[in-house]
């Protein structure tokens, strides 16, 4: 059955408030991935892989109902790539803002920040 124009409204509506919230907790695990990798390249291979694995049906919950919204798998498709591509600009930001600053403190002090962000974002959700 074909959903009513306030189903697909909501479902607009939570397909995007997903892709936020999905964009800002990707942030940090980008300069995780990049922060793991500059102190062990195995290390961020290993975080790299972990994080593609876990992000896969974040994409989904940010893909489905943005088409099931819209009728778009295009649009469901770019909303999904814009909130994960906050990843790779959280590295990379993160690096060009903290770069002058790298010691073994400063590692290990980003790193915890980082997990202390994405257990608040899974306590917070």
């Amino acid at each position: 059955s074909t959903a009513s124009a306030a189903e697909k409204a909501r479902l607009g509506k939570m397909g995007a408030l997903t892709s936020v919230a999905i964009a800002l907790h990707n942030f940090p695990e980008g300069l995780a991935v990049f922060m793991g990798t500059l102190a062990d390249p195995s290390l961020g291979t290993a975080i790299a892989i972990a994080v593609a694995l876990h992000n896969m049906p974040e994409g989904v919950c940010v893909a489905v109902p943005i088409y099931h919204s819209s009728g778009s798998k295009a649009r469901g498709f770019v909303y999904a790539l814009l909130s994960g591509l906050t990843e790779p600009i959280g590295g990379l930001l993160g690096y060009a803002v903290l770069e002058p600053f790298f010691t073994d403190l400063v590692f290990g002090v980003l790193f915890a920040l980082v997990g202390g962000i994405m257990v608040f974002i899974v306590l917070h959700e």
